[in-house]
């Protein structure tokens, strides 16, 4: 499942097409940008599905309880809209309980999630198969990025490695498929679509983003 952001009805619209029995795993970024991250997270736990640590939900045990218990301004919260924190932060006003239990389950999210020749990661992890379990190298598979990256000079040859990664964290209109890889971040929360991937057909499927799920946020991922 790619990244939700916050789009809890766009989720149910989705999860209406995939079969009641698999096995679903979440990319990360369930949080930020869309106006229902409290709900999305509440969903994932209580259906004990497995999720990816996602740069968002990292800025959120960051920054959350120094925005809502201390009054801090900072980039998350208000200062660079960019990361959508404002949303989240509005969902956990006076909600206490859910907010220590949410970070409490966000702390012990893994970096990554192998199954068979399958690398599921939330930014593009191909490059970082063989130091995936080197914590130096924690942050890029959160992060890195399959365009543009700031760390293409440190990244492995992917031609050795007889893995597809898939993996979201960029933002694509259409999902983003090369020989060892699927990009599958359609954008949920710009107004386009979420998507998911059924793993050994390959089998693409997506709904709109449901318009109870957000608001004017810029392009970014």
């Amino acid at each position: 499942m790619g990244d939700v952001h916050g789009c809890y009805d766009t989720l149910m619209d989705l999860l209406k097409l995939i079969p009641k029995n698999a096995e679903i795993i979440f990319l990360g970024d369930l949080v930020d940008k869309g106006l229902n991250s409290k709900k999305v997270i509440d969903f994932v736990i209580e259906g004990n599905y497995k999720c990816i640590l996602g740069n968002h939900e990292k800025y959120m045990l960051t920054y959350i309880e120094e925005s809502l218990y201390k009054s801090i301004d900072n980039k998350w919260s208000v200062s660079d809209e960019k990361y959508g924190g404002k949303q989240t932060l509005e969902n956990y006003i006076n909600d206490d309980s859910s907010l220590e239990k949410h970070l409490d389950w966000i702390k012990n999210l893994p970096s990554y999630i192998l199954i068979e020749n399958y690398f599921i990661t939330h930014g593009y992890g191909l490059p970082y198969f063989n130091r995936k379990d080197d914590p130096n190298y924690k942050k890029q598979l959160m992060t890195n990025r399959l365009d543009k990256s700031k760390y293409e000079s440190e990244w492995e040859d992917i031609n050795s490695h007889n893995i597809i990664n898939i993996f979201g964290h960029c933002a694509f209109k259409e999902v983003n498929i090369g020989g060892k890889y699927f990009g599958i971040d359609t954008g949920c929360v710009y107004n386009n679509k979420l998507t998911a991937i059924e793993l050994n057909s390959k089998k693409i499927i997506q709904v709109p983003t449901h318009q109870n799920d957000i608001t004017n946020v810029r392009m970014f991922d």
